[in-house]
């Protein structure tokens, strides 16, 4: 097969590395790593212009929400499936604590 027009990537490192970036979206794979561990967060993230797609590739994850407000609120979570599409709406709050993969 000519691989000039299919890129295939990888990660195996720890923490968030982003591997396709195409204008407005990206995917990029989240490994575990300490400083996503729940008793080490401090801050979430929020996505105000698009809506934010995981997918437990292996492992487990309890993927968190904060709410809409300007401060984080109504934390909620909801332990995530091996490949089960989950879409968090724009303007939630979420981080991602004790993974092995999510692709997002």
């Amino acid at each position: 097969m000519n691989k000039e027009y299919i890129d295939v990537t990888s990660y195996k490192g720890e923490g968030y590395k982003p591997l396709v970036d195409y204008r407005t979206w990206r995917v990029a794979i989240l490994r575990y790593c300490e400083e996503l561990e729940v008793r080490n967060l401090k801050t979430m993230q929020k996505h105000m212009e698009s809506d934010e797609v995981f997918i437990l590739l292996d492992g487990n994850c309890t993927l968190f929400t904060g709410g809409k407000e300007d401060t984080i609120q109504d934390i909620d979570g909801i332990a995530m499936k091996p490949l089960e599409l989950y879409n968090v709406k724009r303007g939630y709050g979420i981080p991602i604590p004790w993974t092995k993969m999510v692709l997002y």
